[in-house]
């Protein structure tokens, strides 16, 4: 029996036993019938039943139809509901006391299970009261007047929340009885539903005055306010006296004191940001809510992200689950994939098993123009990565890299090396090197946490005609801030990736590195617009090149919005500059083959657009187009200088005392870069890339294609992709 029905029917009783007198024998009812209601009134209906159905059964109509009441009655008492309705109704058409039977029976009809509909019981109830205008006077009204209301009350929840269908039955309980608490409640909530809260709220105002200790009556007052972002009207209600911290009210402060403290955090309120973060880690530590440690913790990450690394740490040593899987969606949202994964165990989350070791090969082909023997440079790279996550995230990875490198065919004769030798009568000891093949090794290790550290340590160019040196990396990321220093090869040409023989000496020349530091620092500026900086510094050295350095800044504003709920587009502008203290883009000896303008200035509009993380694609689409202005400065031919002067004849001598002049270019700028990969089973991914672009006095283009083998079973790809990692030390 639905819950209306059963109240229907325990109305029902109710009714009966309180409106119905205790009976007694008058002087026109026979001894059977007196003992019969003392039977009814004793509560020993079996005795009841049986002399009620005897009386019924022989005597005057008068004392049958009443004896027949009186059976009803029994057998109502007794559960026998169907033989109750059947009595009654047989009463009602011979029109006997039809202000008690009728009444009885509606309520009978309308809570039985599948006899009639609320409104079908109801349709009939209004036509017996325009039949029987009796039923319309006092005391006989007031009852029918509560089974109209009640059978309303049932047919409420045929109609959805907020619809006008339901609206009509609100107003027609409000216009028999206008304080009606069912009404009343079921109006405020229709008038939330339908966003007309200055109308709720005051519905929830007269309800919480008819019933001040009913805490639903505040809920929806509380969430009215909050709708209409009037947060501090809501926070004083909630926290006056008369208020039970009832879980859902804790709830609904959760949201007010959450929604106050964004407010203040982003009006820049720091006092005041401070003091709801207050209120609201009491609140956490009163309910234990997931919900309200979600609120807290997107609260830290816009305020303080070291109390959000406490808390979330809190929450992963919890036996709750629930608890469990907000540290790790918190952990996820910081960088920090592995230690998600191993904080909780659910299967279905994007950073499922993102701690699961992975192998990645990808073979890569660069091409740059340029002249053919020198600053020409074809590339062709196999690369194997190991990558081996550990508790507490914690990851390790091993790098192989082998490159096939070629600058084209050059002359036999040309200026390269100690070129002023050969003017001097001396023939070539050796052709000029335009192949090489090299290789690279490097070990990784990175740590998660309120700190991401990232750590690369390798080698240099393997194999080549200079010696090995080391290389590393060291970044550090925290709070929209990243730190890095750095030992990484310049890889623009042969000279300045791996160093050449001098074809008219002894001495090789080049392999270029660059030792120096880099930091930059985003800002969110509302609105998703948002600016980001980069600069740095940097010494470059080689072997037997002249020592140079240099600075370089970046900085570019934008917006980034969520498109057709599968892409997020970024547009905005940049700029960027660069200079160097020695232009040494040459080739003679002493120089190191790579781009070094005095300065360079470049700036012009971006865009990208990218699947979000958490499918099991990724597509990633960069754009910009600039103007880019260039100057390079006058450079010796020969910046060591260390070769006596005396032996040389006058041609050899203009050459080695000669300089390279400097000029001033502008040009357009661009740069394009598309990358696509697909998770063709659980573990494994398949990616390619091609990108070409010009910021400097030459133009590239490269392209990849890799796959990536996950040793345990992924749901998605849950970072951002990239075949092309940003150094010769291969970063995962």
């Amino acid at each position: 029996m639905k819950i209306h029905r059963l109240l229907l029917t325990v109305f029902c009783l109710v009714t009966l036993t309180f409106t119905w007198p205790v009976q007694t024998a008058n002087s026109g009812q026979t001894q059977d019938m007196s003992t019969a209601w003392n039977y009814y009134n004793n509560g020993q209906y079996s005795k009841a039943d049986a002399l009620f159905l005897k009386i019924s059964s022989g005597g005057e109509a008068a004392l049958s139809s009443e004896a027949l009441l009186g059976l009803a009655y029994t057998r109502l008492k007794s559960g026998r509901t169907q033989s109750a309705m059947a009595i009654l109704n047989a009463l009602v058409e011979k029109k006997y006391k039809l202000a008690e039977t009728l009444p009885a029976l509606m309520g009978i009809l309308s809570g039985l299970p599948g006899a009639f509909s609320p409104e079908t019981a109801l349709a009939m109830v209004n036509q017996q009261i325009k039949q029987h205008p009796g039923l319309s006077v006092d005391p006989y009204a007031k009852e029918m007047k509560r089974l109209k209301i009640r059978l309303l009350q049932s047919t409420l929840n045929t109609f959805p929340p907020g619809s006008n269908s339901r609206m009509v039955v609100i107003k027609q309980i409000l216009d028999l009885d206008p304080g009606n608490r069912v009404g009343l409640t079921e109006s405020g909530w229709h008038f939330y539903h339908t966003n007309d809260y200055d109308r709720a709220i005051l519905c929830f105002q007269q309800l919480m005055a008819l019933e001040p200790e009913n805490m639903d009556h505040v809920l929806g007052r509380g969430y009215s306010l909050y709708q209409l972002k009037r947060f501090d009207e809501a926070a004083v209600l909630m926290e006056a006296d008369q208020i039970k911290e009832t879980k859902k009210i804790l709830e609904l402060k959760a949201l007010v004191y959450h929604a106050m403290a964004q407010d203040a955090l982003a009006r820049g309120d720091k006092a005041r940001a401070d003091m709801l973060m207050v209120v609201f880690e009491g609140l956490f530590d009163k309910t234990g809510s997931p919900a309200v440690a979600q609120q807290l913790l997107s609260l830290y990450s816009d305020g303080d992200t070291k109390k959000g690394w406490q808390l979330a740490r809190r929450l992963a040593a919890e036996a709750s689950q629930p608890l469990k899987s907000e540290a790790a969606a918190y952990y996820y949202n910081h960088n920090s994939p592995i230690l998600a994964s191993q904080t909780t165990d659910e299967p279905d989350r994007c950073f499922t098993n993102a701690d699961s070791p992975r192998i990645h090969v990808a073979t890569r082909y660069r091409s740059k123009d340029g002249d053919e023997g020198t600053s020409q440079l074809d590339e062709t790279a196999f690369i194997a990565q190991l990558v081996v996550p550990y508790s507490p995230g914690y990851q390790w990875s091993v790098s192989f890299k082998s490159n096939r490198l070629s600058s084209g065919s050059a002359p036999p004769i040309y200026s390269v090396g100690s070129f002023y030798r050969y003017l001097n009568g001396q023939e070539p000891l050796a052709p000029v090197t335009t192949d090489e093949t090299v290789s690279h090794l490097a070990v990784g290790w990175k740590k998660e946490g309120p700190i991401l550290w990232d750590l690369l340590v390798g080698t240099s160019p393997m194999n080549g005609p200079v010696e090995v040196t080391p290389v590393f990396s060291v970044k550090a990321e925290m709070d929209k801030w990243e730190f890095e220093i750095h030992r990484t090869s310049v890889t623009e040409s042969i000279l300045s990736y791996t160093g050449l023989e001098d074809p008219f000496g002894n001495e090789p020349w080049g392999r270029v590195v660059k030792n120096g530091f880099e930091a930059a620092k985003s800002f969110d500026l509302g609105s998703r617009y948002w600016l980001s900086t980069r600069a740095g510094a940097d010494i470059f050295r080689g072997e037997n090149v002249g020592d140079n350095s240099a600075w370089h800044v970046n900085t570019a504003v934008g917006q980034s919005l969520p498109w057709n709920n599968h892409f997020d587009i970024t547009y905005g502008l940049y700029l960027a500059g660069m200079g160097f203290e020695n232009n040494t883009n040459f080739f003679t000896y002493g120089h190191g083959g790579y781009y070094s303008p005095d300065f360079m200035v470049s700036g012009g509009p971006i865009f990208r657009i990218k699947t979000p993380v958490c499918e099991d694609y990724w597509l990633d689409l960069q754009l910009s187009v600039g103007w880019m202005t260039e100057r390079t400065s006058d450079s010796p031919r020969y910046p060591l200088g260390n070769e006596p002067t005396t032996a040389l004849n006058s041609a050899a001598l203009d050459e080695f005392q000669g300089r390279y002049q400097g000029e001033t270019n502008s040009r357009l700028a661009y740069s394009v870069n598309f990358e696509a990969w697909k998770l063709l089973t659980r573990h494994l991914a398949l990616g390619a890339n091609i990108s070409m672009g010009r910021s400097s006095a030459h133009s590239e283009w490269e392209t990849w294609i890799g796959f990536e083998l996950f040793f345990n079973p992924q749901n998605a790809f849950w970072r951002q992709r990239s075949l092309a990692h940003r150094s010769v030390l291969y970063r995962d």
